[in-house]
């Protein structure tokens, strides 16, 4: 599902006209807008952005915006993709997606089922990845890994160009780029150390217990962290989508899921948590605060 957003970014005091930089007021800057995509995963929709407009309220990514999603060896950050491709298919929304990590028929497999609408590729040339995207048109765009761009981690200029190019394309044909790279062993992003610089939402993917909100808080000084940790212990395997910089939307959000035998679950959410809170502080009644997270207060 897509929707139509407004983009309070673009106002700016330089605007580009052409190849022309030209000085305007503020008030002579009409807005622009951009859309949103949801993924299907509601929590994660809500914790990568909102926007209200009169008394709706819409989420998900922004189109034309590109996202970088790091994460640690092994802990799911491609079978998440597949995840959110599978949903977006089942939506309508046609997917291409960028692979160097394993042969194409492994790949097939991995998604358990072969619909039409998701196209696969391990092209490495940057200008070739252009021109796909602007051939297929879809709507979502994964580059699993940022690694295999040929160029990627040691040409600053290419990268740049290369980010402006596929950013212009993405807005072309009205899609969103969800790029996966690894973490190193500090937590921070492996690679070129600009690469936060030249995206526009910038995520880790990290085992729970490795979750820079959990090694910041300590789980003692919040009992339903310690909550989090008794489900951690519980399922084995889980895992948090932790949002840094958000140019269209809030930092310090997270997700909590876990793998099982199919596919992804969904477990928690910081929004979810924050309502937690909030509710015990107005003493709001617990039948209230259980219809807006459904069963998670029941786990």
């Amino acid at each position: 599902m897509v929707w139509l957003v407004p983009d309070f970014l673009s106002r700016i005091v330089v605007v580009e006209m052409g190849d022309v930089m030209a000085i305007c007021k503020l008030s002579e800057i009409s807005n622009k807008s951009i859309t949103r995509i949801s993924c299907g995963i509601i929590e994660l929709d809500r914790a990568i952005g909102k926007t209200d407009i009169g008394n709706s309220r819409f989420f998900g990514f922004p189109i034309g915006k590109i996202s970088y999603l790091s994460g640690e060896h092994g802990v799911g950050k491609s079978r998440l993709s597949i995840q959110i491709c599978k949903t977006l298919n089942k939506q309508g929304h046609k997917i291409l997606y960028f692979q160097g990590e394993v042969p194409l028929p492994q790949f097939k497999e991995w998604f358990g089922h072969n619909p039409d609408n998701i196209l696969c590729g391990n092209e490495t040339d940057p200008s070739s990845i252009i021109d796909d995207i602007n051939v297929v048109n879809p709507s979502f765009v994964v580059v699993d890994s940022v690694n295999m761009i040929d160029g990627f981690m040691t040409i600053a200029k290419d990268k740049n160009s290369f980010f402006t190019d596929l950013r212009r394309s993405l807005n072309e044909v009205q899609a969103h780029c969800l790029m996966l790279g690894q973490l190193n062993k500090d937590g921070s992003a492996k690679g070129p150390s600009d690469i936060t610089h030249l995206v526009d939402i910038v995520c880790k993917l990290q085992f729970l217990k490795n979750a820079d909100f959990i090694v910041n808080s300590g789980w003692k000084r919040d009992t339903k962290l310690k909550y989090l940790q008794t489900m951690s212990n519980q399922y084995g395997n889980c895992f948090v989508w932790d949002i840094g910089k958000n140019r269209y939307g809030c930092s310090g959000g997270w997700v909590m899921f876990r793998h099982n035998a199919a596919d992804v679950q969904f477990l928690a959410s910081k929004d979810i948590y924050e309502s937690l809170k909030e509710a015990k502080k107005t003493k709001v009644p617990e039948k209230k605060v259980k219809k807006r997270i459904g069963s998670w207060w029941d786990r």
